[in-house]
C-alpha cells in the first residue's frame, strides 16, 4: 500500500523555506530597531568624534542659540521654552 509520502515532503520544504525567510526578516528588523537609525556608527572611537545628533526641535536650537549670544534673557529664554512645551 502506498501512502503518497512524496506530496507531504514538498509542503514541508515549502514550510521550511518560508519560515527560514520569516526569521531573517525578524533579524533584519531587530537590527534595524537596536541601530538607532545611525547606520555608519562605526567603532566606538569613530562614535566618540561623531557624537549622535540631538533630537531638540529646530525652534528649540534656534531659541538655544540667541540665548547663548545674549539675545534673550532668562526670562524671555524660560517663557519662549514653556510656550514651545520643551520645559526642563
Amino acid at each position: 500500500m502506498m501512502w503518497n509520502y512524496a506530496m507531504g515532503n514538498g509542503w514541508m520544504v515549502l514550510w521550511t523555506v518560508a519560515a527560514l525567510l520569516g526569521l531573517a526578516l525578524l533579524v533584519l528588523i531587530t537590527v534595524r530597531l537596536f541601530s538607532n537609525g545611525n547606520s555608519n556608527a562605526g567603532t566606538g572611537a569613530e562614535r566618540r568624534f561623531n557624537p549622535p545628533v540631538s533630537r531638540r526641535s529646530n525652534a528649540r536650537m534656534i531659541l538655544d542659540e540667541r540665548f547663548a549670544r545674549g539675545e534673550l534673557s532668562v526670562e524671555a529664554y524660560r517663557e519662549n521654552l514653556r510656550i514651545l512645551g520643551e520645559e526642563n
